[in-house]
């Protein structure tokens, strides 16, 4: 489960520092109304970086989550993995 504990836990961090009385309910964090201050200078947020493999569900977070992608063991070229990324966030998924 440690893919979604990773999607969760950067749920939960983009509701503190985006939110202004952030509310979260999932299966590991609930809260509801909270102060979180101070807020990252950053708009929206700082950028998030996922890295991993070249698996369908990193892939998928990269899509819902990051900002960018750090790459590792190269199975295949890097451009199909692009263009797979661009793919997928142009059809949400």
């Amino acid at each position: 489960k440690r893919g979604q504990r990773t999607d969760e836990h950067l749920a939960v961090m983009k509701a503190l520092w985006t939110l202004d009385h952030p509310s979260f309910a999932g299966e590991l964090y609930h809260f509801s109304d909270v102060t979180f201050w101070p807020k990252p200078l950053q708009r929206p947020h700082p950028p998030i970086l996922i890295g991993g493999g070249w698996g369908p569900r990193v892939l998928a977070a990269v899509v819902r989550h990051a900002d960018g992608w750090m790459p590792v063991s190269a199975r295949s070229s890097i451009e199909d993995r692009v263009a797979r990324l661009r793919s997928m966030r142009l059809t949400g998924g």
